[in-house]
């Protein structure tokens, strides 16, 4: 089982960032959008996370993908990213906004999966 992330943030953001991840040659077929459980009395149809299966390379293409969506954007707001391990399942959650915390957010991520093995 490879290691995996999700992005978090609001519905409108997630569907306009899918659409660039998919965009990314590295991340083509490895990005999908997961939906919110419904609720009683609610139709459904929200947007709870974008899920990223992490390969080889794949976290670095992520987080430059994201940072650059984010400087691209503006007005995004900041997205949290969450990096869960494959043998124990912990989860690292991670504040992503400004540029310069790009290099930080993956040094981070990396020494997160690089000591779950």
């Amino acid at each position: 089982m490879e290691p995996a992330a999700r992005v978090l943030a609001p519905d409108e953001e997630l569907r306009a960032l899918v659409r660039w991840f998919r965009d990314e040659d590295e991340l083509r077929g490895r990005v999908d959008l997961v939906d919110a459980a419904t609720r009683p009395g609610e139709m459904g149809g929200e947007i709870e996370a974008l899920s990223v299966v992490l390969g080889s390379g794949v976290l670095t293409q992520l987080v430059t993908s994201l940072f650059g969506w984010l400087e691209h954007r503006r007005g995004a707001q900041r997205v949290r990213l969450v990096v869960k391990r494959p043998d124990s399942g912990e989860e690292l959650e991670l504040e992503c906004g400004s540029p310069d915390d790009a290099a930080e957010v993956l040094a981070t991520a990396k020494k997160f999966l690089e000591d779950g093995r």
